[in-house]
């Protein structure tokens, strides 16, 4: 699933989903600041020029996964 404006209804019927599987509420904060993190940096890098195979092992994701980040990266403004 992706987390953006559009689905946050969604986002917060599964979180709230996971904790009734008991899920630790930590590890599941974890997991999403990750997947934001991992965002983040490979808006950052390519933005600097840098390829799918140099992204993916920066980032530590395989290059077809890096290809999906990127897309969904593009979409994302950040508002400072």
């Amino acid at each position: 699933m992706r987390l953006h404006h559009t689905n946050k209804k969604r986002a917060l019927e599964l979180y709230y989903d996971l904790l009734a599987l008991k899920e630790p509420a930590m590890r599941i904060m974890y997991l999403i600041s990750r997947q934001f993190n991992i965002l983040m940096n490979v808006k950052a890098m390519t933005n600097k020029g840098f390829g799918n195979k140099d992204i993916a092992s920066k980032a530590g994701c395989p290059s077809g996964r890096c290809a999906n980040i990127r897309r969904s990266a593009g979409h994302i403004r950040w508002m400072i």
